[in-house]
């Protein structure tokens, strides 16, 4: 394939797929827009690759990009980081500190892993979101920002949102302009100009590939996306040393399993809120162990009829214990973030 015509090069985006082609369009009209985008997508698939494209490209590129993540801190920190504190806010606040709303006041604000966000975090994004002002803890002062939002998340915000953990007002706060990423293993065929990418950012543009690499590396389902193809790239030439990266220094990693408990017997007692029936029990079993399901694939299971099979589906993502993802006939359904708390409880 040949990769589609956009306005801008965007060279860090790597690959020509189809799969890519809309994400790429989408992402020349976000460049030409103010709007606050989301961008959807498993970890590891260039979410916030997408969001320095909207910044570097977009009105606001001579404004700072400022990177935050919702996980990467616990509440009260990830409060302060955002919206600042007055010296003597809390014990150890020596000093004042700006937030990341203030300091990306005139660019960007990238927002990632934004389903980890707590509630009131998710109130006050709101606030400010609304009203363009933010007041840093312990002070009173409240400060005008001119920021664009870029947030990201690898869950299905919407399905959080009817299992009642995101806010809605929020979730349409920030879904004005939504790019969605396929993983990884959805383009396989973007893995060559992804692999010649990476080679060349370690400065190994010309190091030789043996026959047999190429083969290995398109034959796995690359569970962490580009992530996890950059850090086999890298082991392999670790291993490799100065000659051909050969098949035997391509390792690849087994998907990383959360264990849970084991499913409760039907009727049984337990400390989580989801009432599930035997089929719907049966699914989770298969997709702890197989990751993903297909509508139609679980209709021809339980031999029931689409209809059927898309309410049972539909039930569960309402409940928080599957995500969709896709659309149409290629929708697939996973275990959402935590789903393991809403069935056993925490």
């Amino acid at each position: 394939h040949e990769r589609p015509e956009t306005r801008h090069p965007y060279s860090e985006i790597v690959g020509k797929s189809r799969k890519i082609a809309e994400p790429l369009r989408l992402l020349d009209r976000a460049v030409e827009t103010t709007a606050t985008v989301l961008v959807l997508g498993e970890s590891g698939t260039g979410k916030e690759l997408v969001a320095r494209a909207i910044h570097s490209h977009g009105a606001r590129s001579a404004g700072p990009f400022v990177p935050l993540s919702c996980a990467a801190l616990t509440d009260s920190l990830l409060e302060s980081e955002l919206f600042g504190h007055a010296a003597g806010a809390f014990t150890g606040a020596v000093r004042a500190h700006t937030g990341a709303f203030e300091r990306a006041s005139g660019g960007v604000l990238f927002l990632d892993e934004l389903q980890d966000a707590s509630p009131k975090l998710q109130a006050d994004l709101l606030r400010v979101l609304e009203t363009g002002e933010v007041r840093p803890l312990g002070g009173h002062e409240v400060r005008k920002v001119d920021v664009r939002v870029v947030a990201a998340s690898n869950a299905d915000l919407a399905a959080l949102v009817t299992a009642g953990s995101f806010r809605e007002d929020l979730y349409y706060r920030v879904n004005v302009f939504t790019i969605a990423l396929p993983p990884l293993r959805e383009r396989l065929d973007d893995i060559p100009d992804l692999v010649a990418h990476l080679l060349a950012r370690a400065g190994q543009a010309d190091r030789v590939l043996a026959p047999g690499v190429m083969e290995r590396l398109l034959a796995d389902p690359w569970s962490g996306n580009v992530r996890a193809l950059k850090n086999c790239i890298d082991r392999a030439l670790a291993l490799a040393g100065p000659g051909p990266i050969r098949p035997e220094h391509v390792v690849l990693e087994a998907p990383l399993r959360r264990e849970a408990p084991p499913l409760p017997e039907r009727g049984s007692v337990y400390a989580g809120s989801v009432e599930l029936n035997d089929s719907q029990l049966a699914l989770i079993d298969r997709l702890r162990a197989e990751g993903e399901i297909r509508n139609a694939d679980y209709a021809e299971h339980e031999r029931v009829s689409n209809l059927t099979a898309w309410r049972d589906l539909s039930e569960l993502v309402a409940k928080g214990v599957l995500v969709r993802v896709g659309r149409g006939k290629k929708t697939t359904y996973r275990l959402a973030p935590g789903w393991e708390a809403r069935i056993f409880g925490s």
